[in-house]
């Protein structure tokens, strides 16, 4: 492909796009990727940027947005744009962002908590486990693993396809679990130690759950290491993903973009992280950037190679990508032909990928050789993942090759 640059340092189309004074180069291979840009040759980069403006911020459904496109193995578009909200200075009340300036753009490395688009990596590194020898099976017990876990026919595979049958809204609501607005780590414990009742027989059905914060503390408790040193040791650093963290101690905490429940009848914003949040957590606290991401979708698009280095075998996407009969989900993630809302209409059949509830998304659609992420602080998701699948859908038509 030849690489004709376009940069947005002249573009006035839309206003609020970042320009690039002085930038004389495009960005190469190892480049981090820090302003508004597109391959000419590859995509129609403005018709896209127009659109997904007016459909995000015009349209009042999140004050900004991030955005990159795959193809292949090069990112051939790239755009951050807006505000952390509508109205400059708006007050909230979330302790964690007590000063956070609320005027504040958009950048490259703006950093979003991804919640269940979390379980996308987690799975991932879960069959890396598998890959290294550190798990023996999907059907192994927990219990193999966590000696405390009070059921014996839970797996790891009920675990990755939300079939465990327990309740964990028995755990998670308990009042003695939460403390400053977030869950303490207890709560595991209580999860592995009572006798939590099963709305069903492990295997015999899947509904969506907590599941998944049993994977991560599988991940650190056979690894002997944190998540986030494990995962920066077979994946995050292969993948040059230099800005994604589970523990929220490791995140640079002035970059995070809050949630952002906008009033479209009142006209007032409310910023806020969430009611409720459990650090390290496997179901939903990921945090990560759009640069991150896209290197990410990047390696799942092609076959676990990412830029020379294997970091996850062909073998392994497959079996991500494989669908679990029935229940309307891939392994760690939801799937175009089950009738996830996720995905756009023009999407391979067998495209497949994780939704968060901060209004992020990604999707891997290898039949067409393409991948993309967005990422917007939309507290309330408002218009569901169909505002997502809508600004991906465009994303076909404007491709040139």
């Amino acid at each position: 492909m030849k690489k004709d640059f376009f940069f947005a340092g002249g573009l006035v189309l839309l206003p609020l796009l970042f320009s690039v004074s002085g930038c004389s180069t495009a960005p190469q291979n190892d480049d981090v990727i820090e302003t508004y840009f597109f391959l000419r040759d590859a995509i129609d980069g403005d018709a896209l940027s127009a659109f997904a403006h007016q459909a995000i911020i015009d349209a009042k459904n999140a004050p900004g947005y991030t955005l990159a496109v795959i193809k292949g193995e090069t990112v051939i578009y790239n755009n951050f744009e807006g505000t952390v909200s509508f109205t400059p200075g708006v007050l909230h009340n979330d302790q964690f962002f007590l000063n956070h300036n609320t005027s504040e753009r958009y950048v490259h490395n703006s950093t979003f908590p991804l919640a269940s688009s979390t379980k996308f990596i987690v799975a991932a590194l879960i069959f890396k486990m598998i890959e290294d020898g550190l798990i023996n099976d999907l059907n192994d017990p927990v219990k193999n693993y966590v000696s405390e876990m009070y059921y014996d026919d839970v797996t790891i595979y009920h675990c990755l396809t939300h079939s465990t049958g327990l309740d964990f809204e028995k755990a998670t609501t308990k009042p003695e679990h939460v403390s400053n607005g977030r869950f303490n780590p207890e709560w595991l414990d209580d999860v592995y130690t009572s006798q939590l009742p099963k709305l069903f027989a492990s295997g015999t059905q899947s509904q969506y759950s907590a599941s998944y914060a049993i994977l991560l503390d599988l991940l650190s408790r056979i690894s002997g290491k944190s998540a986030d040193q494990y995962a920066n040791e077979v994946m995050f650093n292969p993948c040059r993903m230099e800005d994604t963290y589970f523990n929220w101690e490791n995140v640079d905490q002035s970059r995070v973009l809050m949630k952002n429940d906008y009033n479209k009848n009142t006209g007032v914003d409310h910023l806020f992280f969430g009611s409720t949040r459990v650090d390290s957590s496997g179901n939903g606290g990921l945090f990560s950037t759009i640069n991150d991401m896209a290197n990410f979708a990047s390696m799942m698009l092609n076959d676990g190679m990412f830029k020379g280095t294997q970091v996850l075998t062909k073998e392994t996407i497959d079996k991500l990508a494989e669908p679990v009969p029935s229940w309307g989900r891939a392994i760690g993630a939801f799937q175009k032909h089950n009738g996830g809302s996720l995905f756009p209409a023009s999407a391979g059949y067998h495209a497949f990928g994780h939704p968060g509830s901060n209004g992020d998304g990604i999707v891997i659609d290898r039949e067409n050789n393409l991948a993309y992420v967005i990422m917007i602080n939309n507290g309330s998701n408002t218009n569901g993942y169909r505002l997502l699948a809508n600004v991906f859908n465009e994303i076909y038509g404007l491709l040139k090759e």
